[in-house]
């Protein structure tokens, strides 16, 4: 949409900011708000800053959101989509150690019990 006077303030639109007042239009709104850095988002429109995602959690690829790493993988604070496989967009845990979703970090199983294959969970041996 274009200014077509001075009597409004556009928003920028969500997944991006502008946080210098009177910042000057350049010729498209895109163009004249920033996009948020990789492993942050803005949800809404009008931002002055974008939001860091927590750890657990990555940057959607509309950085709009951060997502939960699903079980059996984790992620640190700020990890981005990788544009290929959401999935791989957190690490997977390593053998012996499981994680549920939206967690920072896996858990290595105790002694006696084993890790399953979707590591979620460790199981008692037998």
């Amino acid at each position: 949409m274009e200014p077509n006077n001075r009597t409004s303030c556009l928003d920028c639109a969500a997944g991006r900011y502008a946080n210098t007042p009177g910042t000057v239009y350049s010729g498209s709104v895109a163009a004249t708000c920033s996009q948020c850095a990789d492993g942050s988002i803005s949800a809404d429109t009008g931002a002055s800053a974008c939001q860091q995602c927590d750890a657990g959690t990555y940057m959607d690829e509309t950085r709009t959101s951060c997502v939960p790493c699903t079980a059996g993988r984790y992620s640190s604070a700020g990890v981005s989509y990788n544009g290929s496989d959401v999935a791989s967009s957190c690490t997977g845990c390593t053998v012996g150690s499981f994680s549920l979703s939206g967690e920072a970090h896996c858990t290595q199983c105790q002694a006696g019990k084993f890790m399953d294959e979707t590591r979620t969970v460790c199981l008692l041996c037998d």
